[in-house]
């Protein structure tokens, strides 16, 4: 979507029936990774989630191994957010131990068949900042500027700087958490009705097009290559058949040969006849 708006808790159980897309904070590993995969795995395709991670809450040991992997089991459930097939990842306050860690899962990721994580790290709105072309906003209140963010945006894309989407991230833990969710949605079909938000939302539309066909011709590239791979392997392993066919039975003597046709004969694998006359059939069923 065009504008993404995420509920931020760090226990899925206390909203189940949310409406909004849930955003889970995960600032250590998880422990009953099995539980939790399975609570995800029953929820509605349609109802997204994602995570986020702080720097504040890494030092240098927590890049284990394991760690590592139940991210990316997050990445696997039907229901995880994917932009442009790639898993959303929301990120507070980077720091070192961080960057490390996101650098590993990264690797980890595109060795599990991820194209790439895309890590967006999140901010407080400021409408004169256009030195940036992620929008992932922290939202404190409902006093947001949404036509300052069109504009910002279609700068962005108009400088071929190709935009993300725009998140708004709302913390549950906020006491007018519900009441700032139903003023956004106020704001927002006030902005559906005005011209910056029909120009931007064409714009996203094209981008997500070719987004989508620079997609489909990754897809075509990736088994074109491994056509050729596959070609290049039977080519190779039919040179070594006949060299093994060179080397094991042609340089057989001739009355060898003509010794194995006869056993064959005896054997009842061969009929008589075939020995004189090249017509006939050779072999019996």
């Amino acid at each position: 979507m065009f504008i993404n708006k995420w509920l931020v808790t760090d226990s899925f159980n206390k909203y189940k029936e949310a409406q909004a897309q849930l955003c889970l904070y995960v600032n250590r590993e998880p422990e009953d990774i099995g539980s939790l995969y399975g609570f995800l795995q029953k929820q509605p395709v349609e109802k997204r989630f994602t995570i986020l991670l702080s720097g504040n809450d890494f030092d240098l040991q927590n890049a284990s191994d394991s760690y590592l992997e139940k991210i990316i089991g997050f990445f696997f459930q039907p229901s995880y957010y994917l932009d442009n097939y790639q898993p959303l990842l929301f990120l507070n306050n980077r720091t070192s131990a961080c960057t490390e860690f996101l650098n590993k899962l990264v690797e980890k990721s595109i060795n599990q068949g991820f194209q790439n994580i895309l890590i967006l790290e999140t901010k407080i709105p400021d409408y004169t900042d256009n030195t940036t072309n992620q929008f992932a906003y922290r939202v404190i209140n409902s006093d947001i500027s949404y036509t300052v963010l069109m504009k910002n945006w279609i700068i962005e894309f108009l400088h071929d700087k190709n935009p993300t989407e725009i998140h708004l991230l709302v913390s549950a833990k906020e006491n007018e958490a519900t009441e700032i969710f139903n003023r956004m949605l106020e704001n927002e079909k006030a902005l559906q009705k005005t011209e910056d938000y029909e120009i931007a939302n064409e714009f996203y539309q094209k981008q997500k097009l070719i987004e989508e066909y620079k997609h489909e011709l990754s897809l075509k590239m990736i088994n074109e290559k491994n056509t050729q791979l596959y070609l290049n392997i039977q080519k190779g392993q039919t040179a070594n058949n006949l060299k093994w066919y060179y080397n094991e039975y042609e340089i057989l003597p001739r009355w060898y040969k003509q010794f194995g046709h006869i056993l064959k004969v005896i054997m009842g694998k061969r009929s008589f006849r075939s020995l004189f006359n090249d017509d006939v059939k050779k072999y019996k069923d």
